[in-house]
């Protein structure tokens, strides 16, 4: 099995276990994906992760831990500022920094 499909398929696992409301899990399996795509600079699949990492993190109350995933996921996506996908990570930030501000 190639890289990118096995990331992929750690990928939908996470969020199919965020879904199932298995935070734990969820950030299990999407660490893992965000590692090997790392490791393989796979720069499309890191965004992804790293938003999807920072979601996990939210809806298991670690808001400044999502917040430093949106972070780095915006560091990728800031050269299409016009981008929907920039936008949503970015909103996804300040919410996470709301959240953050709101249970120190």
């Amino acid at each position: 099995m190639c890289a990118a499909a096995e990331i992929g398929i750690l990928n939908r696992q996470g969020m199919r276990a965020l879904a199932d409301g298995n935070t734990a899990n969820a950030e299990f399996l999407l660490t893992q994906a965000l590692r090997r795509s790392q490791t393989r600079q796979l720069t499309g699949f890191m965004v992804k992760l790293h938003n999807n990492l920072g979601l996990t993190l939210l809806l298991a109350n670690r808001p400044a831990e999502a917040a430093a995933h949106f972070q780095s996921a915006l560091v990728f996506t800031r050269r299409y500022p016009d981008s929907k996908l920039h936008a949503l990570v970015g909103r996804h930030l300040a919410e996470a920094r709301l959240r953050e501000k709101a249970h120190p």
